[in-house]
């Protein structure tokens, strides 16, 4: 199997943030359009990403998961999922057992797609076979779970409903979902939608505010309707039971993956695309409050960048990948910095 690695070339510093020199991309196979990679502590001075990929023969295409390591260097890739039907977005996970998980959905179109979780209990040297997940419970979506201080990990998740084979915007609608987990017991939380607007809210991702509350980011698909995207926030006050309706941010976005990182005391990093119309200029965003407000403090992409994914290591450092130009591109960011 060939492979190339793409070196990342470095950003400007400011008085308010450093971004290290990044390390190079995540090793990517021949199949092109490597996307929705996820990133993960495996424990310290370990790291994993997965990501999904596809390739294109014909009329046949094929679809993979694949999985790296890093350490000294980026690991050769392994596949771990191969199917002709099209798989979406894996999510990297620490499960409340302790095991290590790889969420992922599998079908033709969003409509159909079934959830499925992989667990690994050697730290990501092997992985079981594909378990499925319960009837009405897809995982997360996009972004990575949260953990609660109860062992019970609440995975932000979205599904689009309509005619599996119809892809038409004007005829679908999103709900937004909360899946909570104790290892055991699955418990679905929800939906939360956008009032008025059927093709709405998905792929929340979960942070803590000051108060120790647990607030969610998403995206609207208001885009595939030639209207405004934006992204939307919600509360909730008892654990992720129980939200506040969606409310729309200044922040836009051109129907593409975001995803936000807390760090503690109110402090949470945003990873999105700073436009309605375009997946370019990937942009990091800092709250200092808790989600009430935030501020544009770095551009990761002038160019190409979407589907970020984010991590803090046991150093804190903020770990980033992100699609570009079909392959995942990891950087490396200072938090003490921010």
């Amino acid at each position: 199997m060939s492979t190339q690695i793409i070196q990342t070339s470095s950003v400007s510093q400011s008085d308010h943030h450093k971004l290290i020199l990044s390390e190079p991309t995540v090793v990517s196979s021949v199949w092109t359009r490597a996307n929705s990679s996820s990133i993960l502590e495996i424990e310290k001075n370990k790291i994993g990403a997965v990501w999904k990929a596809s390739k294109v023969q014909g009329e046949s295409k094929a679809f993979e998961i694949s999985i790296s390591m890093y350490e000294k260097d980026w690991s050769l890739p392994k596949y771990l999922v191969t199917s002709t039907t099209e798989l979406w977005s894996p999510v990297f996970a620490k499960l409340p057992s302790g095991e290590l998980g790889i969420f992922y959905r599998e079908g033709n179109t969003p409509r159909s797609a079934k959830g499925f979780l992989l667990r690994s209990s050697d730290n990501g040297h092997s992985w079981s076979k594909p378990e499925a997940l319960p009837n009405g419970i897809l995982g997360p979506t996009k972004s990575k779970p949260l953990l609660r201080s109860d062992n019970v990990l609440l995975c932000g998740s979205s599904k689009e409903i309509g005619e599996p084979e119809k892809d038409d915007p004007k005829t679908l609608r999103t709900e937004l979902y909360i899946n909570e987990f104790d290892g055991k017991i699955w418990k679905n939380h929800g939906p939360l939608t956008i009032p008025n607007q059927p093709f709405g809210a998905i792929e929340p991702a979960l942070f803590h505010d000051k108060e120790g509350n647990i607030r969610l980011v998403c995206r609207d698909r208001a885009y595939k309707l030639e209207q405004m995207g934006w992204i939307y926030t919600s509360i909730s006050r008892d654990g992720g039971v129980t939200w506040d309706p969606l409310q729309k941010t200044t922040l836009p976005n051109p129907d593409c993956g975001i995803d936000c990182l807390g760090l503690g005391r109110g402090k949470a990093l945003l990873f999105y695309n700073d436009s309605h119309t375009e997946r370019n200029a990937l942009t990091m965003a800092l709250t200092v409050d808790g989600g009430h407000s935030w501020k544009n403090i770095l551009i990761l992409e002038k160019d190409e960048g979407q589907f970020p994914s984010a991590m803090l290591d046991s150093k804190g450092m903020v770990h980033v990948t992100y699609a570009k130009q079909g392959n995942i591109t990891h950087r490396v960011i200072d938090a003490s910095q921010l």
